[in-house]
């Protein structure tokens, strides 16, 4: 059996890994994935399905690429996911859960310029995996399943210059856009509020948006 090494997701993040069979089995098998340590992450066959425990592929008769699993995040550790199958060497992968918040990426860290007259600017906000410790940007991942619709509040500090809107994310979903509406001269500060249980990320939450005549 094959995995791949080193899974890297986040709390209420999901990341995908492969399993492959190297060689055909004689007879069709159920190959199963499982992961040793559900508080920290459950398993999934489908971006948008809660995960469970453990996982099945049943009837494979071929060898090389099985599926694709989604390892979703439930709390911040590390574990390891395990693929079996009758006459098969186990595959074992690391799995780790790293802190996460949401970012406008680096696109906006120089800030934004407009003017009063444009239209309103779309701006991507991400779920994001932070690095340990200092809670840098890095990488972007898929929201988890089953937490219903989670709010990210984004604010403009001076809304008579422009406004923004909040932001609500669902299972699946890799970024939504947020638009920016221009309104008179000015500057004023756009900063993401945290939802409950995620972490502030010690950059990209922020930018100054700069709008002109």
């Amino acid at each position: 059996m094959r995995l791949g090494s080193l899974i890297i997701t986040g709390v209420f993040l999901q990341q995908t890994t492969n399993v492959y069979l190297p060689v055909a089995p004689p007879n069709p098998i159920t190959v199963t994935v499982t992961s040793n340590g559900t508080a920290l992450a459950t398993l999934s066959t489908s971006l948008t399905t809660v995960g469970t425990p453990t996982i099945t592929f049943t009837n494979v008769t071929s060898a090389g690429y099985l599926g694709t699993i989604y390892v979703q995040g439930q709390a911040h550790g590390s574990t390891t996911i395990t693929a079996s199958a009758p006459g098969y060497t186990n595959a074992v992968a690391t799995v780790m859960v790293n802190d996460s918040g949401f970012t406008f990426g680096g696109s906006y860290n120089g800030g934004l310029n407009t003017n009063s007259t444009s239209g309103p600017t779309q701006i991507p906000v991400y779920p994001s995996i932070l690095n340990p410790g200092t809670l840098t940007f890095y990488n972007n991942a898929y929201f988890n399943p089953g937490l219903g619709g989670t709010t990210v509040t984004i604010t403009s500090s001076n809304p008579a210059v422009g406004t923004i809107g909040s932001v609500v994310f669902n299972g699946g979903e890799q970024y939504i856009y947020t638009s920016f509406k221009p309104l008179t001269d000015g500057t004023t500060n756009i900063n993401i509020t945290q939802p409950s249980g995620f972490s502030t990320p010690s950059q990209y939450t922020g930018f100054t948006a700069t709008v002109t005549n």
